[in-house]
């Protein structure tokens, strides 16, 4: 019996005497057709009979529709092989290098699923080879313009952690999501590629990688002067919730979400409102006591000085949100945060202490106040009400209110501790004349519909 290659070659020569266009349509119906044949003679066959031969020659062809053909297909072909799919890398290599759209975007439909195929058989030294065709497979489909052929490769990038080593993935395809998040104009593919980046983030071996990509996204959208920027870091932070544990989220999330309250630009404190009770839901007593305490005097700050009228309905909603939330014991347990947090350690491997401490500086202003430290304590609270005040300044001035004088955030010892004994003295006197959220919430929403009745 002959080989089909050989079979397929004696055609091809008779067919190649007569039109071209007829030549090219039974070429791209070969390579249709090549998933179904494969499925029906099965592994073995198909690498005996010489299958293999044949998709690589189609997937040479001049004519685009016949190496689209393939590309659609070689998924099937991948997974019909298994163990012996590495026979066509070198294929599949070639098929995510090539320069023709449509081949490109008939690779993105189904791109996780041929590297899921690849893995089995290519995790000692083929799927390394795929990783500089990868990168320039984004970099073309980049050029297209198609969002939607765009957003679904960085989709499928989901599936790298899988296949490639973490190394691999912080060098070559995390810079390439962390760039998107933050330079690109369209915001479906922003969102899938924080998606993507938060999944990276996620499972990412070294406490390094992960503190200092944290920092980075931080950084970038909640310091950002473009507040289409600070909305994606309000998404960021609800893929942080659902994604990681408590710790994590105060430890690098809690104070800049807090900060948003304060943002110059009322869509964004509308968007900050609605993370207050989620915010709340991430404490536990008595250990996060200085967080709640921080969460509570912000929202009477924000709804005492807010004077757009619809800014300061959804904070009182987010106010009256906030108090039905109630706050969880250290002693209580919680299953769900202890899985989360239990995977998200899962992935971690020990790292030597020279890297650990290596390459890393203190932001206090993006990480969670550190209040059990001793030294540390009142250069966090004055860090933080100086960074606080700054924000509040600004929204003063973009929403026409006096400017508030700054706070010093350097004080002498003698004074702090002066101040310190005064305060715990009277503490009792200003417990009992302050009043509760609620209670202000429930004031300024009489005080605004008594002006809109009244007219004034």
């Amino acid at each position: 019996m002959p080989k089909l290659s050989e079979m397929m070659e004696i055609t091809l020569e008779s067919i190649e005497r007569k039109d071209t266009d007829i030549t090219d349509s039974i070429f791209y119906l070969c390579a249709y057709n090549i998933p179904a044949i494969s499925y029906n003679i099965g592994r073995k066959i198909s690498v005996e009979s010489g299958l293999l031969d044949t998709i690589g020659m189609l997937s040479q062809h001049h004519h685009p529709s016949v190496r689209r053909a393939i590309a659609a297909g070689i998924h099937e072909t991948l997974k019909v092989l298994g163990s012996d799919s590495d026979m066509l890398t070198s294929v599949y290599k070639a098929l995510l290098e090539d320069s023709n759209v449509a081949v490109q975007i008939a690779l993105i439909s189904n791109l996780s699923l041929s590297l899921r195929a690849l893995s089995p058989s290519t995790n000692k030294v083929g799927l390394p080879d795929l990783i500089p065709a990868l990168v320039q497979h984004q970099d073309d489909v980049s050029r297209t313009r198609d969002w939607r052929a765009y957003t679904s490769l960085i989709e499928a990038w989901s599936e790298l952690p899988g296949l490639l080593t973490p190394e691999q993935i912080h060098t070559y395809f995390t810079p390439q999501l962390l760039k998107l998040v933050l330079n690109n104009a369209i915001l479906p593919i922003r969102k899938e590629a924080m998606r993507t980046l938060v999944k990276f983030l996620h499972v990412s071996r070294y406490v390094s990688h992960r503190h200092d990509l944290s920092l980075q996204i931080i950084k970038g959208l909640s310091k950002s002067k473009k507040f289409s920027q600070r909305l994606m870091f309000v998404e960021f932070c609800y893929l942080i919730l659902e994604t990681f544990s408590k710790k994590f989220f105060k430890e690098y999330c809690f104070t800049p979400a807090l900060l948003l309250i304060n943002d110059p630009t009322p869509i964004v404190r509308v968007k900050g409102c609605s993370l207050l009770p989620y915010l709340k839901s991430q404490l536990k007593m008595p250990s996060d006591r200085p967080l709640l305490q921080q969460l509570e005097a912000t929202s009477r700050r924000s709804l005492m000085s807010e004077r757009n009228k619809e800014v300061l309905s959804y904070i009182q909603q987010a106010v009256i949100e906030l108090d039905k939330r109630d706050v969880k014991l250290d002693s209580e347990l919680d299953p769900e945060d202890k899985r989360r947090e239990e995977e998200q350690n899962h992935y971690i491997v020990k790292e030597e202490k020279t890297d650990q401490t290596k390459g890393r500086t203190s932001m206090p202003e993006l990480s969670s106040l550190d209040l059990n430290k001793k030294g540390n304590r009142k250069m966090s609270i004055s860090s933080y009400s100086d960074h606080s005040e700054r924000l509040d300044n600004n929204a003063n001035v973009a929403s026409g209110r006096p400017r508030r004088k700054m706070s010093h955030a350097v004080v002498s010892l003698s004074s702090r501790r002066s101040s310190t004994a005064h305060s715990t003295s009277s503490a009792g006197s200003r417990r009992a004349s302050m009043p509760s959220i609620v209670d202000v919430a429930n004031k300024t929403r009489k005080s605004s519909s008594v002006k809109l009745k009244t007219g004034k």
